[in-house]
């Protein structure tokens, strides 16, 4: 660990899922073709980077395009729930109950 508190890079970070990636996952009231997936799995805890990632996503994106979230631990949801931005996004279907 870096001594900022940091690693060297190899932490997983939120990604976006491919058009297929989606597809296969079964969101059929998704546009992938459009719309943004952020895939939060096998993040711990995402960081200050990962949150500002979202939301420009969001306020750059037309509005007619939807920003999901994937997997995001429920502390995060929690805390853009207490930001008033957590109506921004939609839950990526099949994991609402790990953020409720």
């Amino acid at each position: 660990m870096r001594p900022n508190g940091r690693d060297d890079g190899r932490t997983p970070r939120a990604r976006l899922l491919t058009q297929s990636e989606a597809r296969d996952a079964g969101a059929e009231n998704a546009r992938p073709e459009t719309d943004l997936v952020f895939d939060f799995e096998g993040l711990h805890r995402p960081d200050l980077c990962d949150l500002a990632l979202i939301l420009t996503a969001r306020l750059q994106a037309p509005a007619e395009e939807r920003v999901w979230v994937r997997a995001l631990p429920y502390a995060t949801w929690n805390l853009l729930q207490d930001l008033g931005v957590a109506h921004l996004f939609h839950v990526y279907p099949g994991v609402e109950e790990e953020m409720d």
